[in-house]
């Protein structure tokens, strides 16, 4: 493979012959060596070429050693991340879909470009509404995995869970629903799944502890990621007028409406059995 590379780059060479390269500077690698750098002037696309010393096997090997911890370290972190915000690791925006809608394209768009833009000053985050199975809750797992990827703090809970933990931590030593509640607060990007599954409609605890949550996060200035099956006026219905005029300041509203993934997975499974 080197000769035909050695190969192709003596005929470029040939044909323009005032792109010789040329060996103007020195550089000292990281073994104490001093080496050439061949550089290619007509060409700046192409990398600079360090010369060889005697320990250049070893470097290579030590370097791509790095870049290897690097990445398990990298990953380690994610993974964790990942664990403890209780994330689906597989569910990307790789993994994601975007075809069976318009409304499920224009959401998994808008999901990716919050993803790959929010910083710690953004103030609106996104409300994805739509019926069950139309992916929210994996571009809601998209997102929080972009995010940490960027090296922002972030949270995912189901809204059931969220009421579960804070209830928990009444019997839990050492903890207690206020450090709970706290935690979701201040944490800088919030992903609050299933809003609205839970009995209609909400009682004065789990509403005053939602309230709470959110009325911090948006005296904070800090993003809130949400999805509801529930249709705006029933959301309305479900959180009150005044909760959910605050989660339409807050965030973008966008619908996801379309066949159901797992009507679609379940037409694919019959047609493989007829055929």
């Amino acid at each position: 493979m080197s000769s035909l590379i050695e190969t192709a780059m003596n005929t470029i060479l040939s044909n323009w012959p005032d792109s010789s390269p040329t060996t103007e500077n020195r550089i000292q690698r990281s073994c104490g060596c001093w080496v050439s750098v061949t550089m290619w002037p007509n060409f700046p696309q192409l990398p600079p070429y360090l010369g060889e010393c005697e320990h250049s096997a070893e470097v290579a090997q030590r370097e791509e050693s790095e870049r290897d911890a690097r990445y398990v370290s990298e990953h380690h972190k994610r993974t964790l991340a990942a664990r403890k915000s209780r994330l689906v690791t597989w569910q990307t925006f790789e993994a994601f879909d975007p075809a069976p809608s318009p409304d499920i394209g224009n959401a998994y768009r808008l999901a990716q470009r919050f993803a790959e833009r929010a910083t710690h000053q953004s103030r609106r985050g996104l409300a994805l509404i739509g019926p069950p199975g139309t992916g929210k809750t994996h571009l809601l797992n998209a997102i929080a995995l972009r995010l940490i990827d960027r090296g922002h703090d972030v949270r995912y809970i189901r809204l059931g869970q969220f009421f579960g933990a804070l209830k928990a931590a009444f019997d839990q030593p050492g903890t207690s629903p206020e450090a709970v509640l706290s935690a979701y607060q201040r944490v800088s990007f919030l992903a609050l799944d299933d809003v609205g599954v839970e009995a209609l409609p909400l009682d004065s605890w789990r509403g005053e502890q939602l309230h709470s949550l959110i009325d911090e996060r948006y005296a904070q200035g800090r993003p809130l990621l949400l999805s509801t099956n529930l249709a705006p006026d029933a959301l309305s219905g479900y959180l009150g007028q005044r909760l959910y005029d605050r989660i339409r300041e807050m965030c973008v509203l966008v619908p996801v409406s379309g066949l159901s993934y797992r009507a679609r997975r379940a037409d694919t499974l019959d047609d493989w059995m007829e055929s």
